[in-house]
């Protein structure tokens, strides 16, 4: 809603993805890398696999262009419902508009986390991840635990099949009711968004300070441990 302006960015994904060290042992660990980069920004993975099957991935994203948000999108699998989380909270909150939620400990389900305005657009961010918790109907839990500057949103609906360029929102006549429901959970864990500024309400765009950087290096490092019912 607050990005209707030509002059944005558009939506890309990784352009081309390569292992840049394959899978070797590194004392009792694994360990890969793996590099992305497409026409506004590059980043590398670096993993590291160990024996109790947690999972480190260490990310740095390298921007080259205005953007709208940089980081990582995954998808987790069916069942993943129950969701708490060490954030901003409880309402979603962004890098502009976060003073009025609490950082705490907070606990919900994906689709209560969903924010029905009438033209579906980005919603749910909470700033400042420290840890989130899904938990599946069979007891399993998956936590992700966070280092570095983190924001984070769940869904059961892809943003790609609604989310585009200038007003192109508005004028497909999309509301909520046209959108298909995913069994899978979608997220997304970025290192920095831009803002929502005022122009919605025929105000004024996001201040500079609230924009994604344009150069330099942002890293962060998400933990996955799985834990057995």
């Amino acid at each position: 809603d607050n990005d209707r302006n030509g002059s944005l960015p558009g939506f890309v994904t990784s352009s081309s993805i390569s292992v840049t060290q394959q899978l070797q042992k590194s004392g009792n660990n694994a360990v890969m890398r793996v590099s992305g980069t497409n026409s506004q920004c590059r980043y590398t993975i670096d993993y590291t696999f160990y024996p109790d099957a947690v999972v480190d991935m260490k990310v740095t994203f390298t921007p080259t262009a205005a953007t709208r948000r940089i980081g990582l999108s995954m998808q987790f699998a069916k069942g993943f419902e129950d969701v708490e989380y060490y954030a901003r909270g409880p309402w979603s909150n962004y890098v502009d508009r976060k003073t009025g939620a609490r950082l705490g400990r907070y606990a919900t389900t994906v689709d209560d986390m969903v924010e029905e305005m009438i033209h579906p657009q980005a919603f749910g961010d909470h700033q400042e991840l420290r840890e989130l918790v899904l938990t599946n109907t069979s007891g399993m839990k998956l936590a992700i635990q966070t280092e570095g500057n983190v924001a984070f949103s769940l869904s059961h609906y892809n943003e790609m099949d609604y989310c585009g360029e200038g007003d192109t929102m508005w004028s497909d006549g999309k509301h909520w009711y046209d959108l298909t429901r995913h069994n899978q959970v979608y997220a997304h864990f970025d290192a920095a968004q831009r803002g929502l500024g005022n122009n919605s309400c025929g105000g004024d765009i996001i201040l500079k300070e609230y924009t994604c950087p344009t150069s330099g290096t942002l890293t962060y490092t998400l933990r996955l441990t799985p834990q057995l019912p």
